[in-house]
């Protein structure tokens, strides 16, 4: 029997980008505005409303919608994950990490695989999460951003 557990890590910490600096120089000047906004190209590692997988938007509660998405992706990948041939030939077990950016538009960019077992398994959870829709975005302060995203895949032959 081959068993297949997906655990999706959102990573946790945000590092505070809105420090001020105060020079005397004997002129009131406003706060330097954070490169943030200029830039946009930070990447958080959680934000106030963390993206998720599409197809929930219609549900009531953040929670509810949460919940749904999270089985949706649920659905996606075990629907497409194929287990590598060597891996059912060499009983290989263990879990993969997939490191990707939700960017602000909700597309997914910069896949990486973090951990593998090998027998394939981590190209084939990287194939598999290359094909999933763009998600909702993630936002900060009301305005999209892009934020890191991590999903587990355990590979286990039994």
């Amino acid at each position: 029997m081959i068993k297949l557990y997906i655990l999706v890590i959102g990573l946790l910490g945000v590092t505070s980008l809105f420090g001020q600096v105060q020079v005397d120089t004997g002129k009131v000047e406003a706060p330097v505005e954070p490169r943030f906004f200029e830039t946009g190209t930070d990447v958080y590692k959680i934000v106030e409303e963390m993206p998720r997988f599409p197809g929930c938007e219609e549900l009531g509660s953040k929670q509810e919608k949460e919940d749904c998405a999270m089985r949706k992706m649920l659905e996606f990948l075990y629907g497409h994950i194929q287990y590598p041939a060597e891996v059912r030939e060499n009983d290989i077990s263990g879990t993969v990490i997939i490191g990707f950016i939700v960017e602000k538009d909700g597309s997914l960019s910069h896949f990486e695989i973090k951990r593998d077992v090998g027998g394939e398994c981590g190209n084939e959870a990287l194939r598999v999460i290359q094909m999933m829709p763009n998600f909702i975005p993630g936002t900060q302060r009301g305005t999209p951003v892009r934020v890191e995203y991590q999903l587990s895949v355990n590979f286990s032959v039994h």
